[in-house]
């Protein structure tokens, strides 16, 4: 065992730390130094307005039917543009009136279906889907479209137009995207499709026959509804 201590030895506690030395916490930053948040990568969105055709280049419309679609080629006329998706890219876009717009082949289908989808023929499409709807404008209601590229919009800016038309369609939508994604964009080709005051099917059958519908004649015939898309 350890040998007893001297009984002249006494055993001192630590020291304590002199009464006259205080200690401060970690210096506060300076007042006049101001800490600021990270920058956002992306900036507020920019409301895109919606767009009104221009009356010099066509405008094509959809016949008064049911189930239709129009080809739209995508590119200036001379040279072909192309939208790429994945590792495809598609020459053809196809509007349909039940609020689609299609790849490379058109698309017909009337009835909603969520995605995914069981659907095999709707699986192997590539689609757009504005506000897929079973539409009917055989009577009242307009499905119409119109396309700029780059050098028509070169064109339209050297007409003499009024100073709040200078921009045209394909300028407004560039300068959205390069607000919106924060970076410089400028588009060679668009496609504007406007469903407009299109009612639900079957709408023909509520006009010719508004006395067998039992009073849902008035609510069904102003049943309409306005929307536009925009592919870049």
């Amino acid at each position: 065992p350890s040998p007893p201590l001297s009984p002249n030895v006494e055993v001192s506690p630590s020291p304590s730390p002199s009464p006259d030395v205080e200690v401060s916490p970690s210096p506060s930053p300076s007042p006049d130094v101001e800490v600021s948040p990270s920058p956002s990568p992306i900036p507020s969105p920019v409301e895109l307005p919606f767009l009104a055709f221009d009356a010099d280049l066509p405008i094509v419309e959809l016949s008064r039917s049911v189930d239709v679609s129009s080809r739209v080629f995508i590119g200036d006329g001379e040279s072909v543009i192309g939208i790429i998706v994945g590792d495809t890219v598609f020459t053809e876009a196809h509007v349909s009136d039940n609020g689609i717009i299609s790849l490379e082949r058109s698309f017909l289908f009337w009835q909603p279906s969520l995605f995914p989808t069981g659907n095999q023929n709707i699986q192997a499409a590539n689609v757009f889907a504005a506000y897929w709807a079973d539409v009917d404008n055989r009577v009242e209601g307009t499905v119409r479209y119109q396309v700029f590229t780059g050098s028509e919009a070169e064109s339209a800016n050297n007409r003499q137009k009024k100073a709040t038309e200078e921009r045209n369609q394909l300028d407004i939508i560039s300068e959205y995207i390069s607000k919106s994604q924060n970076t410089n964009f400028t588009g060679k080709w668009a496609l504007l499709v406007e469903w407009s005051d299109v009612h639900p099917f079957d709408h023909l059958s509520f006009f010719n026959s508004p006395s067998s519908f039992e009073g849902k004649t008035a609510e069904f015939l102003s049943s309409t509804n306005t929307f536009q898309a925009i592919i870049i």
